[in-house]
């Protein structure tokens, strides 16, 4: 069990003891954030979270105020009992973009940006005279969607 990412700015005084201190997320061992239902973090922050906090000492950030150590050892203990394995599998990546490696990168957005400026002369004319920046980048995107999706069939 570890502390990352101290969220609160301000300080927070412990009903115990008067003591000053902050939040942080609750990790397991090998550094995945744990929640309390098990499932995957759902992004919301305050009491919408799902992302298992404490309290940590407000003079060293990396250790959990005493006061409360007991009730998150419990709430961690209830959290990983709660974990569902295949929930957590690893999510597969599903798109058509191409390899992500430095030169893979660099040749696709050479690519990308050669597509986009080469459209837009058929972009304005297929939006019209009335179209908006934002509308014709749409449009742009779009079809250099279409491009790169048929690209890789």
């Amino acid at each position: 069990m570890n502390i990352i990412d101290i969220y609160t700015k301000k300080e927070y005084t412990c009903k115990k003891c008067n003591g000053q201190v902050y939040y942080g997320k609750v990790t397991d061992e090998s550094g995945k954030i744990v929640t309390k239902d098990g499932a995957w973090p759902n992004g919301k922050f305050g009491k919408e979270s799902n992302v298992l906090s404490a309290a940590v000492d407000a003079n060293n950030k990396t250790k959990f105020h005493e006061c409360y150590l007991s009730n998150v050892q419990q709430q961690y203990r209830d959290a990983l009992s709660k974990l569902d394995p295949a929930s957590l599998a690893e999510k597969p990546v599903i798109n058509n973009m191409p390899d992500v490696s430095k030169d893979a990168t660099e040749k696709f957005l050479s690519e990308w940006n050669n597509i986009y400026v080469r459209a837009q002369p058929l972009i304005a004319k297929h939006c019209g005279a009335g179209a908006t920046a934002v509308q014709k980048h749409i449009a742009t995107c779009g079809l250099i969607h279409d491009y790169f999706q048929n690209k890789s069939n």
